[in-house]
């Protein structure tokens, strides 16, 4: 190993207590130093998992690899730092929070008469310590594991909503043949329905979950008045119908600046919304103001939507958050927050079928401004990590979001166990095994 510290026997156990003040100390380290250092862990590990590809080994084992080196590594380092903590006289005036004393804390640095019998741990003492670092590390290495987003893009028409609504409605089918290895954790029925369905047939969990969060939807409710969010998240009315809530808040709301950025031009509805028909004829067709328009919506979607990430990352019993971003590639802000990437492609004819059907009030110049204001998919396709071809029937692209879905959790969890859970294994083991003498009986 690199330090000194490393190169000394983990069971190498003295007399020394751990004095009150020690405990706060390292309570204020973990919260400082060990936290961010194991969400760093984490991102590194997720990010090892999702973004290498071999060709002859697979995305599963390949992950269990990483994350058993990454844990071994942290194993190797927490238990033995403890073996020069440093010594403190407790009557002692003497401003003693050094470089020095932090890097000796987690020794990083040891003098080399330090070891003895009065200076070293004692099994007791390095069980607490131990534990205590390996909770807060731990914690870090949650987070870190748990923000590892998903991103569902592509071009215009390209059938993005239907992948998406694919992947969710995989959380409410109930098929036996379903997978139930790779858990990391129990999953929770998305709905009464779907809990009762599923305890009926037996399949209490199923791997593989999707939690979706629309940009779409996040950038159409940015654009109304916030009165209109007002009213609609303040109802009280049991008309759900027609009174529809919203997930942003009325000081989410750009509409305003939008209406002021845009004086001049007819970009209002009859019920004073911005209609988004005429909004877009204008800066599809001009890059000026589509730069302008993007310089005041794409801000406040970002912050809205990396708030929801976190939120279900943190919060959802689902295994996979993905957010569907049409112009993730485009924005040149937002693809660093995703360790993986869909793009959903087709042929150009089948494109703009697609899109002259399902927005017939579109012209034929106007469809072809908004395909060409995009990426083109083949450029997309080279930046995705997965790729989705949407030019055939809907079984065909099932099987396409089953494989997907498939390899996206052989990349997560390998083979059914994280980097947190193997830290949680091993850590507490190894905690159980100094408390009760294991080693202290090999070192006599």
């Amino acid at each position: 190993m690199l330090t000194r510290p490393f190169t000394r026997l983990v069971v190498a156990f003295g007399q020394r207590r751990v004095p009150p003040r020690r405990l706060v100390e390292e309570a204020i380290l973990g919260t400082l130093i060990l936290i961010p250092f194991g969400f760093l862990m984490g991102l590194i590990a997720s990010r090892l998992c999702t973004k290498i590809k071999f060709k002859r080994i697979r995305s599963d084992i390949w992950t269990t690899i990483v994350v058993f080196c990454i844990g071994d590594i942290l194993m190797e380092w927490l238990l033995p730092s403890l073996s020069c903590l440093p010594i403190v006289e407790e009557d002692s005036d003497e401003y003693y929070y050094t470089a020095r004393w932090l890097f000796q804390s987690y020794g990083m640095f040891c003098p080399p008469d330090f070891p003895s019998s009065t200076t070293l741990l004692s099994p007791d003492a390095t069980a607490i310590l131990f534990s205590l670092r390996l909770v807060f590390l731990c914690l870090g290495v949650h987070l870190g594991e748990s923000l590892c987003f998903v991103a569902l893009t592509g071009g215009i028409a390209t059938g993005k909503s239907t992948v998406g609504r694919l992947l969710v409605e995989y959380n409410y089918t109930n098929t036996s043949s379903a997978s139930t290895s790779n858990k990391r954790k129990p999953k929770k029925a998305a709905s009464s329905n779907a809990a009762t369905s599923a305890s009926q047939n037996g399949d209490d969990y199923k791997e593989g979950t999707v939690s979706l969060i629309c940009a779409d939807s996040i950038a159409h409710e940015i654009l109304l008045p916030p009165s209109v969010l007002a009213h609609k998240n303040d109802s009280g009315d049991d008309d759900e119908v027609s009174k529809p809530s919203y997930t942003v808040q009325p000081r989410d709301s750009v509409y305003d600046l939008l209406v002021a950025a845009f004086e001049g031009h007819d970009i209002l509805a009859p019920d004073e919304t911005i209609d988004r028909v005429k909004m877009g004829a204008i800066v599809f067709r001009d890059p000026e103001k589509r730069r302008r328009m993007n310089k005041i919506t794409h801000p406040r979607i970002f912050s809205l939507l990396l708030s929801k990430l976190v939120q279900k990352a943190l919060f959802s019993s689902h295994d996979l958050v993905v957010a569907d971003i049409p112009l993730l590639f485009e924005s040149g802000k937002l693809s660093w927050l995703f360790a993986i990437t869909i793009c959903v492609v087709t042929d150009p004819k089948t494109q703009f079928e697609r899109l002259q059907k399902r927005n017939p009030e579109l012209s034929r110049q106007e469809c072809e401004d908004r395909m060409s204001s995009q990426l083109p998919l083949e450029k997309k396709q080279k930046l995705a990590d997965y790729v989705i071809d949407n030019s055939g029937n809907l079984d065909e692209l099932s099987g396409q979001v089953e494989e997907v879905r498939r390899d996206i959790m052989g990349r997560l969890y390998g083979i059914g166990m994280s980097l947190l859970q193997m830290l949680l294994l091993i850590g507490g083991s190894t905690s159980i095994a100094v408390s009760s003498k294991f080693y202290s009986h090999l070192q006599e």
